[in-house]
């Protein structure tokens, strides 16, 4: 099977599973979207085979998760305001 090929069945299987799980966890569309994308090209880049269909469906569901607690993690390392919350930044006075 051609690199094409199997991009396009491995996006027809899985990029709806991926992105539904993902929002599950993130609970944003972007964010999803993010990790489908990164769970999709780690898997393209697998050169491993897998043992079978629910092998494959297993270490993608797993790598997801997986990535989704990642985001969390460093999320909740770094908390974030909403913009309208944020105070202006401070600058400097022209010619000081």
């Amino acid at each position: 099977m051609s690199a094409g090929h199997r991009a396009e069945r491995l996006v027809n299987d899985y990029a709806d599973l991926i992105k539904r799980l993902s929002y599950t966890y993130l609970g944003t569309a972007a964010d999803a979207e993010d990790v489908c994308q990164e769970v999709l090209l780690k898997l393209l880049d697998r050169a491993e085979p897998f043992a079978g269909p629910e092998h494959e469906r297993a270490w993608v569901v797993r790598v997801t998760a997986n990535r989704c607690k990642d985001l969390l993690r460093r999320r909740s390392a770094r908390p974030t305001l909403p913009l309208d919350e944020a105070s202006e930044p401070f600058a400097p006075e022209p010619g000081g």
